[in-house]
């Protein structure tokens, strides 16, 4: 083989490259693919609140849902669900160091945001469901918030 086609000279040259294929264990792509799955159902749960916290907004300005087939019917505030998942395949796959520091920053949004949501609720509104309407919408926003800021997670090995 010339210097021209070497594998490892095109890598020296151009560090942006990605790394050459690497056969990986049974073990190993079995526990990638798992992670891989639960990185896709928390994303679906993220979005799950995010609805629910849409769901609660719409009854706060008298917008009920009657029905199940209310629930059944496509509506736009059920897209948080299916984006959330596909937003957790895809962080897990492209910085899958990053799917701990964003579930543990999620989580504490999600706390933060209720506490304050319950404030703000209770503030805002003045009947006996403002406190917890206002922790579910409090606690969604800021677990969005925080989990989906790129620039929240951890630096790793140069790895912005």
């Amino acid at each position: 083989m010339s210097p021209a086609h070497d594998p490892e000279d095109k890598a020296a040259a151009d560090p942006d490259a990605p790394p050459p294929a690497v056969r990986r264990s049974l073990r190993y792509r079995v526990v990638h693919s798992v992670i891989t799955v639960f990185a896709a159902i928390g994303g679906a749960v993220v979005g799950f609140m995010v609805t629910l916290a849409l769901v609660v907004l719409e009854a706060r300005f008298e917008s009920y849902i009657f029905a199940m087939e209310d629930l059944m019917a496509f509506r736009w505030d059920l897209i948080p669900i299916p984006l959330g998942a596909w937003a957790g395949y895809r962080l897990h796959h492209r910085r899958s160091h990053g799917v701990g520091w964003a579930t543990l920053c999620g989580l504490a949004g999600l706390v933060v945001g209720g506490v304050a949501g319950t404030v703000v609720g209770s503030i805002v509104w003045s009947d006996s469901a403002a406190p917890w309407a206002g922790a579910v919408i409090g606690g969604a926003v800021d677990w969005w918030r925080v989990a989906s800021r790129p620039s929240g997670f951890v630096e790793r090995r140069g790895v912005p």
